[in-house]
């Protein structure tokens, strides 16, 4: 997938295609650094995540 941003052309985006429904909070979390998270990257850190919570209890 391609960032819109780095599409140095006019282009008619396609929703199917070209755009992925994220929660706020992950929309935030991928964009938290210059070079943005994959979806695939921020899924695999939230299963980090939860493991690590889960080992708490």
């Amino acid at each position: 997938m391609t960032a819109l941003a780095e599409i140095q052309r006019e282009y008619v985006i396609d929703p199917i295609r070209d755009l992925r429904p994220v929660c706020p909070n992950c929309h935030l979390i991928i964009h938290s650094k210059k070079e943005p998270f994959t979806i695939q990257e921020v899924i695999e850190m939230l299963r980090g995540s939860a493991t690590v919570h889960s080992n708490e209890f």
